[in-house]
């Protein structure tokens, strides 16, 4: 600082008084240009925050001090006209200066110089210009796949699964991920699970046992970090819920195990519900029952009961139709809880259900008519039912009297309901009955049904002129042996088989395929000329040789 003042002197030589003193400060000297210094030139990688830093302050005129700096960053070298930051600073630490988040963007260069200002407003040069490039993008969000938000009945070694990694940058890789579960909405101060950097988990890893506990509602989050070190923002968080604990295993009550002369239509009845979880409830109960001890693969009754009004779940009533007389049957039973979870089934048990005490219907038989020109053969068809169990077998038998069986004693037919009884030596003008009795599939036998008669005619056909006939002349001929009274070398076969489309049977022969459809059968008798052909439908007739 000077100071100065100033007098005139007239051509007299007199002297004016001196001006009234003044001052004024010479220029400062502009402080040394600075250099920056971070980030060095050239560095990449660098955060969209990031901290400007140039060398101290330093002024050639002694006491000067720095009073301010002035930033500048642009994306075009050496082009500063339109900068993408301009600021002056004059508080605070004057070397260095952050970046305002929303300044920068990823992947970017940009150029920065500074300057410094003394306390006598002097300006130091702009330091050489350096660059630097921000970091790449980080990878997108990713969200919580799972479980679902909201999902219940989850295991306490659940699997959190995750969208896979996406990065709006072309080539850049998943590397690592991190996993955070919490019991408190949006507070993962104190996580009950925290993967920290997962390379191997990436988009889904399982909790390790006793992390979680029974019925419990947890939330959680993930992000994703690329090759960059970028991290995601994390996933939205969601929540799940873990299973409760199962309810205690249930016992079968009734019928008792191994009990017999169960009913067709039993009521099972299991114990009551039970559960370690407090304040869990009854919510389903599934029965199931087979015929087959332990495969219950295609149950013969399948039931699963859900809780409302009214509705029992220690029992349920087997509707009728689906079990049979005396079989045995195998049960269980299995509860779930209000958390939908299961019990273990109960421990199989059997009952036996009542016999079949109802016999079948008495057959009606049919003999095929009122008389027959056969000595040798008969036959008949009969029918009759069970609609508990069914027909087993049916039993016949050949008798003079109604239920005697004095000619054919009582034979098995099978199930077949028609036979044919060749062979046999029967006596004119008798009456013979047939007598047939069914057995169900539990062992009980019907009344015995009898035919209502057939009787054995003269063996001598008539002409028209009452005289027995050879053909031209009157002579009477011999009866046949095979007339002869009383059971003979017979053979008794189902309709079916004796009258076959190829079979000959003690003399007969069979024109056509089947005895139903009308064809004519022969038969030899004696010399005898006229007979009867039979009918569809009708019985077994003679005819002339």
């Amino acid at each position: 600082i000077y100071y100065w003042r100033v007098r005139h002197r007239d051509n007299h030589d007199a002297w004016s008084d001196w001006s009234d003193e003044t001052s004024f400060t010479t220029a400062s000297q502009p402080p040394t240009t600075p250099t920056n210094q971070s980030p060095v030139d050239g560095a990449t990688g660098v955060s969209l925050t990031p901290v400007l830093e140039a060398s101290s302050f330093s002024d050639p005129d002694p006491g000067d001090a720095h009073s301010a700096s002035q930033w500048r960053i642009s994306t075009d070298s050496g082009g500063y006209s339109s900068p993408v930051l301009d600021v002056t600073v004059d508080t605070g630490d004057l070397t260095r200066y952050s970046v305002p988040e929303g300044t920068l963007g990823y992947s970017t260069t940009y150029y920065w110089q500074v300057r410094y200002q003394d306390d006598h407003n002097t300006w130091s040069d702009w330091s050489d210009e350096t660059s630097f490039t921000t970091l790449n993008r980080p990878p997108l969000q990713p969200f919580n796949v799972s479980p679902w938000n909201g999902e219940t009945g989850v295991s306490l070694t659940p699997t959190l699964v995750s969208t896979e990694f996406i990065d709006p940058d072309a080539g850049d890789l998943h590397v690592a991920s991190q996993w955070q579960v919490t019991l408190t909405r949006d507070d993962y101060g104190y996580p009950v699970y925290d993967s920290g950097i997962a390379y191997a988990a990436r988009t889904s890893v399982t909790l390790p046992a006793g992390r979680l506990t029974f019925a419990t509602k947890y939330y959680w989050h993930v992000r994703h970090r690329d090759n960059h070190g970028n991290w995601s923002p994390w996933s939205e968080e969601t929540a799940f819920t873990t299973l409760s604990q199962a309810p205690d295993q249930p016992d079968n009550l009734s019928p008792a195990d191994g009990v017999a002369q169960v009913s067709l239509a039993p009521t099972l009845q299991s114990s009551p519900f039970s559960d370690a979880d407090e304040g869990d409830s009854h919510a389903v109960t599934h029965w199931e029952l087979t015929s087959s001890q332990g495969d219950y693969s295609a149950p013969l009754f399948d039931a699963v009961v859900q809780s409302g009004e009214g509705a029992d779940l220690t029992s349920v009533a087997v509707p009728s139709g689906e079990l049979d007389y005396r079989t045995t049957y195998y049960w269980r039973v299995r509860y779930q809880d209000s958390y939908g979870t299961w019990s273990e089934w109960s421990e199989e048990t059997s009952f036996t259900t009542v016999p079949d005490s109802s016999p079948p219907v008495t057959p009606v038989v049919d003999d095929y008519g009122e008389d027959t020109a056969s000595a040798s053969e008969l036959q008949a068809r009969w029918t009759s039912s069970d609609p508990e169990s069914g027909i087993a077998e049916y039993m016949y038998a050949i008798g003079t009297s109604p239920g005697e069986t004095d000619v054919v004693d009582w034979t098995s037919a099978g199930t077949d309901t028609e036979v044919a009884c060749t062979g046999l030596t029967l006596t004119s003008g008798t009456t013979y009955y047939f007598a047939v009795k069914a057995r169900n599939a539990h062992g009980v036998w019907s009344e015995v049904g009898v035919s209502d008669g057939i009787m054995v005619m003269d063996g001598q056909p008539q002409d028209d002129g009452g005289q027995a006939t050879d053909g031209g002349g009157d002579q009477e001929e011999e009866p046949d042996d095979e007339a002869t009274t009383g059971l003979g070398d017979c053979a008794c076969l189902p309709v079916t088989q004796a009258l076959s489309g190829t079979s000959l049977l003690l003399g007969w022969v069979v024109f056509g395929l089947s005895w139903w459809t009308g064809y004519g059968v022969v038969r030899r008798m004696g010399r005898r000329k006229r007979g009867t052909s039979t009918s569809a439908g009708g019985h077994l007739g003679d005819t002339a040789g």
